[in-house]
């Protein structure tokens, strides 16, 4: 999947695996200017935030395989990530 975005713009990652969250987080984000990825579950949001370089990660913390603790540690412990926000949230 390729994603195209203006160069101007904010973008967030959303990693949640509850569809009715994510819509609702992307609903936010998007009223408030931000372009919004979504990924159902830990490995996609790790590979999508080395693919895409979000402006911000959105984890949930509780997610099954990888929870939002352990994704953090992964992207905290990568040169390629270590420098992009992430929020944690339950």
């Amino acid at each position: 999947m390729t994603y195209q975005f203006d160069a101007n713009s904010q973008v967030a990652l959303v990693v949640e695996d509850s569809p009715t969250q994510a819509t609702h987080l992307q609903a936010l984000l998007e009223n408030l200017g931000i372009q919004v990825i979504c990924a159902v579950n830990g490995r996609m949001g790790l590979r999508m935030a080395h693919q895409l370089h979000p402006n911000v990660i959105i984890l949930d913390v509780q997610m099954p395989e990888l929870n939002g603790f352990e994704v953090c540690k992964m992207l905290k412990s990568s040169p390629d990530t270590v420098d992009i926000p992430v929020i944690l949230f339950t």
